[in-house]
């Protein structure tokens, strides 16, 4: 991501960020992905192995991880590009999920670590100035998902 417009996108969401907190539509908005989430994880053992890991990027104030982390017993993950969305969310969240300071084309992962990875409103903020700029940018965020996920991803 391009250093002037990180700043510009935590900026942004510094400014916005007990929004995310208080606002019934984010809030139902992450209490969704994760009923759908849970539900894809529930499906019976014959058809699907148990998932261990879950990242979510774009992770912002960490309800959908604190829903997530109430109902299920794996290691679970939040990324995003803004420190102090980051810190609100561990404040609200359990010590079981990890976050951690990163945008999504430069994963600190290894290679197929995450059993399921989740975004939601995510790649528009990887739009740039020129669309071309902004295809390169969406294109390395994907593969950088794909390198990082062992067999699927999840956007919503």
């Amino acid at each position: 991501m391009q250093p002037n417009f990180r700043k510009y996108i935590v900026e942004h969401f510094e400014k916005r960020k007990t929004v995310y907190l208080t606002s019934k539509e984010a809030r139902a908005l992450a209490y969704s992905l994760a009923s759908k989430v849970l539900s894809f994880l529930s499906c019976p053992a014959e058809t699907k192995k148990p998932f261990l890991r879950v990242l979510e990027l774009g992770s912002g104030a960490g309800t959908f991880l604190k829903r997530i982390s109430a109902s299920m017993n794996a290691d679970l993950y939040g990324i995003d590009v803004c420190k102090p969305m980051l810190e609100l969310a561990k404040r609200q969240t359990s010590k079981k999920v990890n976050f951690l300071l990163s945008d999504a084309e430069n994963l600190p992962f290894r290679k197929n670590l995450f059993d399921v990875i989740v975004f939601q409103d995510l790649l528009h903020h990887l739009v740039r100035n020129s669309w071309a700029l902004s295809k390169r940018n969406i294109r390395k965020a994907l593969k950088e998902i794909a390198r990082i996920s062992k067999i699927s991803f999840i956007y919503f």
